[in-house]
């Protein structure tokens, strides 16, 4: 389990001008050490593929939340 992680990328885009964040692009591919017999009988299985994308459209600007009518206060 060592070196579970296969491949690695990260990608950070920012505003030239407001340096406001844009996007985070995160991709990795995680490996599993397993038996042959195992890998063979999990195929594809064997391991994991995570994608994460958050992507900011348009920062700053006013965002409307409507207050659910069916709504319940916190409880202490």
């Amino acid at each position: 389990m060592e070196r579970s992680v296969e491949s690695a990328t990260i990608e950070i885009l920012s505003g030239k001008d407001d340096r406001l964040l844009r996007r985070i692009l995160l991709v990795a591919d995680f490996g599993v050490d397993v038996p042959e017999d195992v890998r063979k009988g999990l195929g594809s299985f064997a391991g994991a593929h995570l994608t994460f994308d958050l992507t900011i459209a348009k920062p700053n600007e006013p965002v409307d939340v409507q207050e659910p009518a069916d709504a319940e206060p916190y409880p202490d």
